[in-house]
């Protein structure tokens, strides 16, 4: 019985004494506190990240964002900047392109310098030699 009970009291100060358990306000976390999990909402599109009157400052983003389940901003590649529903070729190895709006610069997957703006606009450009003179395009 007391060696249950010694047991018992144990495991209930190690559980309790060295993990850090958040409440619902966080107040209880410590600074700086580094999260090990993905951060999901219960259910699909029910939850806010900060509000009109409480932002976040700084975002920082490694690799790609999401609108509506669609790739909407991402950087792949050197020195890239794709801004719409697919825009930019996930895939590509180019480098210093830009393309902003939907589908724009899809194709280009070793393209240089290209510059691309407007629903579908270089949509046909992959290997980028036709734009390697710094053109820009703009759709109609």
């Amino acid at each position: 019985m007391k060696t249950t009970l010694l047991l018992t009291t144990m495991l209930f100060i190690c559980n309790y004494g060295f993990t850090q358990n958040a409440n619902t306000t966080l107040s209880n976390l410590t600074l700086p506190t580094a999260v090990n999990q993905h951060l999901l909402p219960k259910n699909n599109n029910t939850r806010d990240l900060g509000s009109a009157s409480k932002s976040w400052r700084i975002l920082y983003i490694d690799s790609s964002m999401y609108l509506k389940d669609f790739l909407f901003l991402h950087s792949k590649g050197l020195r890239n900047a794709f801004v719409g529903e697919k825009a930019g070729n996930a895939v590509t190895t180019g480098t210093d392109n830009s393309a902003f709006g939907y589908h724009a610069l899809f194709k280009n997957t070793v393209g240089n310098s290209n510059t691309s703006i407007g629903a579908n606009s270089i949509t046909l450009v992959v290997d980028g030699k036709s734009a390697d003179s710094k053109q820009m395009i703009l759709s109609k």
